[in-house]
């Protein structure tokens, strides 16, 4: 469990470091978070009931759909 443990934190720092964050949702006990590191979207999962993340994982397509309803886009206005 240590080790589990190590690792998700080697994780986590490198993402904390080189990532930029996207998006957030707030699911239950639970905030899944999105970031973008080396042109991929890794997800945390973060458990509010013990304040630990719990879940880390390169996000797939399906799992990127449950962010879009959050992210908003804004263009310049020209003129």
């Amino acid at each position: 469990m240590q080790e589990l443990n190590r690792l998700l934190k080697d994780r986590f720092n490198e993402i904390w470091i080189n990532g930029r964050f996207v998006a957030s949702i707030n699911r239950f006990n639970y905030w899944l978070m999105l970031y973008s590191v080396d042109s991929k979207y890794v997800e945390l999962v973060y458990d509010k009931s013990c304040g630990k993340i719990v879940w880390l994982s390169f996000a797939e397509e399906a799992d990127l759909e449950k962010y879009l309803e959050g992210i908003e886009i804004s263009l310049p206005v020209a003129g």
